[in-house]
């Protein structure tokens, strides 16, 4: 049993290890975009990135014309860092989500607002997705419904 768990755990332990050196970066709210953006279907308007994480989650930039990231959407097996994926947005983050515990709201779907910060995510071990984007750093002239799904 014990020779078992050393196993599993030396496993693990490479597991995390091979992930966060081949884990590939992304750009966070507010920040540069990554490159090579793909082309979406609003030319013009914002580029869009997707990254697939070694924990098979598949994260999407999107990134106005002055390469600042105003949105990021998520999909997969695990939920994803949201501290990586906000950035500078985290402490918003933090203090709304915290302000819902409070009033008795806990679990999925999680829904935040505030401080020009929206934040929805859901779903149960295998399926998680989710979106952030930051209100003030919206290009004129889309829907961000649309964009994010």
């Amino acid at each position: 049993m014990k020779k078992n768990c050393l196993k599993g755990l030396r496993a693990l332990l490479a597991g995390l290890a091979w992930a966060l050196l081949a884990a590939p970066a992304w750009a966070v709210l507010g920040q540069a975009a990554s490159a090579p953006p793909t082309p979406p279907n609003a030319p013009g308007l914002y580029t869009m990135t997707a990254v697939s994480l070694a924990s098979g989650v598949l994260v999407k930039e999107f990134a106005g014309v002055d390469g600042v990231v105003f949105a990021v959407s998520w999909r997969g097996p695990v939920q994803p860092d949201l501290s990586a994926l906000l950035g500078p947005y985290l402490a918003t983050f933090k203090e709304a989500n915290e302000a819902a515990r409070a009033t008795g709201r806990r679990g999925s779907p999680l829904s935040v607002a505030k401080d020009g910060l929206v934040v929805q995510a859901g779903g149960r071990r295998p399926h998680f997705f989710g979106y952030a984007y930051v209100t003030h750093l919206l290009p004129p002239g889309i829907n961000i419904k649309a964009v994010v799904q």
